[in-house]
This record gives C-alpha cells, sequence and structure tokens, in this order.
C-alpha cells in the first residue's frame, strides 16, 4: 500500500493524481521548477519542493537524479511518472527500484520493450496482432552527422522504397505527435529525418526514429486496457481519437461512433492480446488505426495515463489513477472489484483539449499572464485544468491548459421518451383520420396510414436505441443475434425516422382535407422523402470529412 507519493509531473496531470491520492489517504508530494513556482500543481499538493536548475525549467522535469533525490528527501514509497517528461523512461522505473520506491506503472523491462515503437512493432507481430510495414533506423540519430542512423543514402533509399510513399518518420519514443513528419518522396526524407530526431530528443531525450507506411485519413481507435501483477487483464472499450491537428489529438470520444460491433470487440481483444503477450501491468493505451474498408493494424502502445483518460472514466465509472495506484501498492483487479465482465460502457463522453494557442499566429503556442477565466460547470460537465485567473502560462512547456469533458447519459432517455410520446400521439390521430381508406383503390388514405406505422416503427427503433446506449440494459456483446438486429435497427431508424418529418411537415403546410384530395402531394412526398433520406446521412459525412482535414 503506497503511503507518500510524488508526482513526477506538473499542471493538470499532476492535480490530477493529487487528487486521487487524497481520496486514498495518500499524502502527496509535488516538485516543481523556479520557473513554476507559482503554479496551481505546487499549491494542490500536501508538500512540494523544488527542482533542477533555475533557467533550465524542462530539464529539471527530466532529471532521474532530482525525481529521485527528492522523493528520498520526502520520505515518498512511491513516484508517479503522469504523461509526458519522464513517464516512459525505463531509467525512472529502473532508478525507483534500485532506491526502494514504488514507480507507479509498469517495469523498466516493459517500459523498454512498449515505449520504444519499434520494439513495440515487434512484439506486435509476435502476439499476431496486424501491422504496417516499418524499417528501424538502428542506431541513435544523432550518432552520425548526416542524422541517418549510420546507414549510408544508397542503404536509406532501399529501406524507403521497400516501405513506399507515402511514409511516416516516427519517434522512437514519446508521442503526442512530436518527431511525426510525413514524407511523400525520397528528396525530403533526409530533411525529415533529422526534423524528427531533433524534435525528439528536445522532447523525449531520445532521438531515435524509424520509418514507417503512411495510412492517410484512417481513423484512430485506441484500447484503454488495465492490468494487475498476476497477469489478470481487461479492457475499458474503446476511444476515438481520429480529429487531430498536427498529428495531435483535439477531441476524443467514447465510445467511438459509427464503429461495427464485430470490428469493436476485435480490437479490444488484440488490446488485451498484446498487453498480456509483454507482462502489461497497470494502465496502458493500445493504439490502431482502422481504415476506410475496416481493416486495422496495430501502430503503438502507449504504456502510461493519457491525456483523454477522462472520457473512459466518464462512460464507465472507473478511477482510472485510483485504479493505478492501487494495482502499483499491490491489489489485485478483483480486489479492485473489476472483471471483464462487470465493465460497462454508459453514455458517451467527449473531450476538448483547450491550448493556449493563436489562431493569428499559425496556431502557435501563446504565453502570458490569464486576466480573465471563467470555467464551465453543471451536470454532466468535467474540468481538468491546472490554472487560474492570474496564473502565469510559461513558454517552455506544452500549450495544454484544460481539458474539458462532457459526458451525456440521462438526457438521452429522456429524448427517446419524448420522441416516442409525441409521435404515439401524432399517430394515434393519422390513425383515426384515416382509418377508412377507399376499399378498392391503394389512395393518398392508404398511404397516410403505412407511412403513421413506419412512424411508430422508427420511433420504437430510436428508444430502443436510446435505452441500449445509456441504460446498458442490454448486453450486445453476448449475443451475435442481438447485435446484429441493433446494427440494421440503427440504420434503419436513420431512414424511417425521415417519414415523420415529411408527415408532420405537410400536414402542416397544408389543411387536411386538400392534402386528402390532392394525389400530388402525395408523389410530392415521395420526392421530399427521398431527398431528406439522402439528408439523414449528412451528420456521418460531415463527420468524416471534418476527420480528413484534420488529420
Amino acid at each position: 500500500m503506497i503511503r507518500k507519493l510524488l508526482v513526477a509531473n506538473r499542471s493538470e496531470i499532476a492535480v490530477r493524481a493529487f487528487r486521487a491520492a487524497n481520496e486514498l489517504g495518500i499524502t502527496s508530494v509535488a516538485v516543481f521548477a523556479f520557473e513554476d513556482r507559482y503554479s496551481l500543481h505546487r499549491q494542490k499538493a500536501d508538500e512540494s519542493y523544488e527542482i533542477g536548475e533555475r533557467g533550465h525549467p524542462v530539464r529539471a522535469y527530466l532529471s532521474i537524479e532530482e525525481i529521485i533525490r527528492v522523493a528520498k528527501l520526502s520520505g515518498s514509497d512511491a513516484v508517479y511518472p503522469g504523461y509526458g517528461f519522464l513517464s516512459e523512461s525505463p531509467a525512472l522505473a529502473a532508478a525507483c527500484a534500485d532506491n526502494g520506491l514504488t514507480f507507479v506503472g509498469p517495469s523498466s523491462h516493459v517500459l523498454e520493450l512498449a515505449g520504444n515503437k519499434v520494439r513495440a512493432l515487434e512484439a506486435a507481430r509476435a502476439a499476431g496482432l496486424p501491422t504496417l510495414r516499418s524499417v528501424s533506423l538502428s542506431a541513435s540519430s544523432s550518432k552520425s552527422a548526416d542524422n541517418t542512423g549510420g546507414k549510408d543514402q544508397s542503404a536509406l533509399t532501399e529501406m524507403a522504397n521497400e516501405i513506399g510513399f507515402p511514409l511516416f518518420v516516427k519517434a522512437a519514443a514519446g508521442g503526442g505527435g512530436r518527431g511525426l513528419p510525413l514524407v511523400h518522396a525520397l528528396e525530403d526524407l533526409d530533411q525529415a529525418i533529422a526534423t524528427a530526431a531533433s524534435e525528439a530528443g528536445s522532447a523525449f531525450g531520445d532521438d531515435t526514429v524509424f520509418l514507417e507506411q503512411a495510412v492517410l485519413r484512417p481513423r484512430h481507435i485506441e484500447v484503454q486496457v488495465l492490468a494487475d501483477t498476476q497477469g489478470n487483464v481487461v479492457h475499458l472499450f474503446e476511444r476515438d481519437c481520429s480529429i487531430q491537428r498536427r498529428h495531435q489529438k483535439v477531441i476524443e470520444m467514447a465510445p467511438a461512433p459509427f464503429l461495427d460491433p464485430a470490428l469493436r470487440d476485435q480490437l479490444c481483444s488484440d488490446a488485451v492480446a498484446f498487453a498480456r503477450s509483454i507482462g502489461y501491468f497497470g494502465v496502458g493505451t493500445v493504439e490502431f488505426l482502422v481504415d476506410a474498408q475496416g481493416q486495422h493494424v496495430f501502430i503503438e502502445m502507449n504504456p502510461r495515463i493519457q491525456v483523454e483518460h477522462t472520457v473512459t472514466e466518464e462512460v464507465t465509472s472507473i478511477d482510472l489513477v485510483q485504479a493505478q495506484l492501487r494495482v502499483a501498492g499491490g491489489a489485485s483487479l478483483t480486489e479492485l472489484g473489476l472483471d471483464q465482465s462487470s465493465i460497462q460502457v454508459r453514455g458517451t463522453a467527449l473531450q476538448c483539449r483547450i491550448t493556449t494557442e493563436d489562431p493569428a499566429n499559425g496556431f502557435r503556442p501563446d504565453a502570458g499572464r490569464i486576466t480573465t477565466y471563467r470555467a464551465p460547470g453543471g451536470a454532466g460537465v468535467r474540468l481538468d485544468g491546472g490554472t487560474y485567473m492570474g496564473a502565469e502560462v510559461l513558454p517552455f512547456f506544452d500549450s495544454l491548459l484544460v481539458n474539458y469533458s462532457k459526458e451525456v447519459k440521462i438526457i438521452y432517455v429522456c429524448i427517446g421518451f419524448l420522441l416516442f410520446i409525441i409521435g404515439l400521439f401524432n399517430n394515434f390521430c393519422s390513425f383515426v383520420t384515416f382509418k377508412r381508406p377507399t376499399p378498392r383503390k391503394f389512395g393518398v388514405g392508404n398511404y397516410l396510414l403505412i407511412v403513421s406505422c413506419l412512424n411508430q416503427i422508427a420511433l420504437l427503433c430510436l428508444l430502443f436505441k436510446f435505452i441500449q446506449i445509456t441504460v446498458g440494459i442490454i448486453d450486445v456483446g453476448s449475443c451475435k443475434a442481438i447485435s446484429y438486429l441493433l446494427s440494421v435497427m440503427t440504420r434503419s431508424t436513420y431512414w424511417l425516422t425521415s417519414w415523420i418529418t415529411v408527415d408532420r411537415l405537410l400536414l402542416i403546410l397544408f389543411p387536411t382535407s386538400s392534402y386528402l384530395k390532392n394525389p400530388r402531394l402525395a408523389i410530392g412526398m415521395s420526392i421530399l422523402t427521398l431527398i431528406i433520406l439522402f439528408g439523414m446521412h449528412v451528420h456521418e459525412l460531415i463527420y468524416y470529412t471534418i476527420i480528413q482535414h484534420l488529420t
């Protein structure tokens, strides 16, 4: 059991860790660079200590020696890395073990594997997961004058042609879209390698890069996993992180919309299989790309908590940071009360990252004092931040200021019931009005009677879907027949509900008597229905258009 926790991070993730520690009765310790002395995370901890050399704030948070020094000085028995900085550092995990400290995360051996994208790809292939074509630049790029990792130009050309263009030059360590240039032609490769290596080296302290096949305009789906030290692994379903800018996530959703149930099951199964194959324990995320044909490939594992963990917490009601701390303290998933059958998704959650960037200056990170700050609130609203009015936004760190999460549950059920009741009343009126159609001839009365029946079916489909999404009454995953039926009903609902719109609209625009006496209106209804049927899918087209333009 952890008694005193040092958080080797800053800003919003440090504040989040302090809250979880406080709720578990754990004493919290903050570290801060001199330039960060007025930051909120220092105020939220029970104790705080300055680290590093003044004038080098980023270097302070990357200093393993300083972290270990303060941990021993403060009497801490555990170190929490958060995300970014040293969160994926095998050296920090090893240093903690050597000094009798608990590292809240996987072992140094697992970090060497999962925290390095090249080794993670090799492990994924060994576990049977589909992967992209890739080639490692085995030596650190900084060790060669031409930034090619010791490869001569002909060898580099051969490797690039083996993968095919376009391709990504990716940082082997770290994440967050850093060190990830896209290369369309061979003549741009050398510069891309140099750029990726430089950015990765400054951000993660490791400038090793590799080449990987590029999938253009894919969906980015990631699966949250949680494992204990006894070998038990569960998944907490998926998140959609496809809306990105410069390969950095901007909006995250859970669960992923428009995801085929069979594909969801396969993604979650592959994520658990990968985590189990490498002996993973703690909280981690297995990330996949899904192309337009629904084929998925493994791209990496993040062996740490992620910024977007909040949406998974909202839809599963599981505190992931508390789970991290308890697993690191020796608790099993059983002791946490978790098994795969008990984890259900209820509702939908969306997270937006609010950053201090200037859109008039190419979205470059901005700095200065916050003079006005108004935080949103209310039911279903969650704000994970590390700032306040009057705080100074420093130019040294990531521009992320606040994570805004919105979770919706019961409102969908209310909307479903409301639509059902209104539709029931309207269709009852339609049945009464048109209950005597011409017996020997199909006329407008028969047409409207059929429309009313379709309306009611659509409303029932809507109600069924809303209840299934928000309340979780039906375990879709346990029955393929129900899963298929639900998929059909969901698609059918888009089409059937258009009849409601046309029927109600024409009854409002035209008196009932003239509507019945004019068969041309029935033909007009059919034409308008076709138009609205097409419009029912506009929201889905807009969603994918946004993804295509932002990825």
